[in-house]
């Protein structure tokens, strides 16, 4: 039964009071539905992201160079890690030319948050440094964490561990805070997942990778993971050598991370969580993360300083031998003074004040 006057009959004024109310329960319903399903689409993210980021997380001991624990606001250092990988035969392990990963891509970022400073440094994979935890065995950088992968360190240590004393050690006896490295697969598929990346390419050059050939032309263009990575990589036709490879590398990692920070689909939050939850192991306290990405974000570009010193940031004009079937990039002892001192003045931690040599052959023994 209708709800009406004493005559039986429902008024205008009643009608139009019961549309009202049933208009607002509907509204109140909608956005309790809407505010439902946006609290649940964030929980989604956050749960995806956090269990893809905790498969990675390894906690590691504080740098022999700091006493007291690393904290974001104060000067620290990030070494991102790229690795190929190789056979990993048991058979090869006396060979570490032959087997495990090696580190294709060494970047480091130093920070100075008191100052809204930072400085990057793209170690050469070629470089020669003697080899941490070894009896001063000299060869490529890129075969540190193949000594300690197939046990042919002084000591038993964890490979990365041994690229970051390895790193340290080349820069004179700098604390080396946090690391995150990622394998070619894992790139690949992160470049894949956020829809490509656009870069400016500086020269036209062609590589065959994978089941295909990637053509790079002069001028504007949108990249997929499998080419992003020949891109970032190719470096033996850059006119500029290693710093033309440095600067394609920070290009791409600059527009990855800016478009890491804005999904534009539940696909996207998938396929990131998994690129990332599979193919990268860290260091760097989950919790961490967000102030880390806002305090690079807040360092204005002008303050971000690429180090322009020999083969680190300049041409490898001159900087790189051939000995037999390997091209070795020799770092000058100025070159690598020059580095230290900047390192100090942005107030890393570091040790006593290095001899640093030029290495000039790779040699076993002290």
């Amino acid at each position: 039964m209708y709800a009406s006057t004493s005559t039986g009959k429902r008024t205008p004024s009643r009608m139009k009071k019961l549309h009202k109310k049933n208009k607002k329960k509907w509204m109140i319903r909608s956005l309790i539905i809407f505010f439902v399903i946006l609290i649940g689409i964030g929980c989604y993210i956050f749960f995806t992201f956090w269990n893809a980021l905790g498969k990675g997380y390894k906690d590691a001991p504080i740098s022999q160079y700091r006493s007291a624990p690393v904290t974001l606001d104060k000067p620290f250092t990030l070494l991102l890690m790229g690795t190929d990988n190789y056979n990993s035969d048991k058979k090869k392990l006396n060979n570490p030319e032959a087997f495990g990963e090696r580190t294709d891509v060494l970047m480091l970022l130093a920070v100075n948050p008191e100052k809204k400073q930072a400085l990057i440094v793209n170690i050469p994979r070629d470089t020669i440094v003697p080899i941490a935890n070894t009896n001063g065995v000299r060869t490529k950088i890129n075969a540190a964490y193949n000594y300690a992968f197939g046990g042919l360190t002084n000591k038993k240590v964890d490979p990365t561990q041994n690229v970051l004393d390895t790193v340290s050690n080349f820069l004179g006896g700098v604390a080396i805070d946090y690391y995150a490295h990622i394998n070619f697969k894992g790139f690949i598929d992160l470049v894949n997942a956020v829809g490509g990346v656009d870069v400016y390419v500086p020269y036209s050059f062609h590589i065959s990778t994978f089941d295909r050939v990637c053509r790079f032309k002069t001028g504007p263009m949108h990249l997929n993971g499998e080419c992003a990575l020949p891109y970032v990589r190719q470096r033996h036709n850059d006119p500029n050598g290693d710093h033309g490879r440095n600067i394609r590398q920070q290009q791409v990692i600059e527009k990855l991370i800016s478009k890491l920070g804005s999904f534009s689909s539940l696909t996207d939050v998938s396929g990131i969580a998994n690129a990332i939850g599979d193919n990268l192991s860290y260091d760097i306290p989950p919790s961490n993360f967000l102030p880390l990405a806002s305090l690079y974000k807040s360092i204005p570009k002008k303050n971000i300083e690429q180090f322009q010193g020999g083969v680190l940031g300049g041409t490898s004009a001159n900087n790189g031998v051939s000995l037999g079937k390997s091209d070795y990039v020799v770092i000058k002892a100025s070159d690598k003074q020059k580095l230290y001192e900047k390192l100090v003045e942005m107030g890393i931690p570091h040790g006593a004040k290095p001899d640093f040599v030029t290495y000039k052959h790779p040699s076993s023994g002290k």
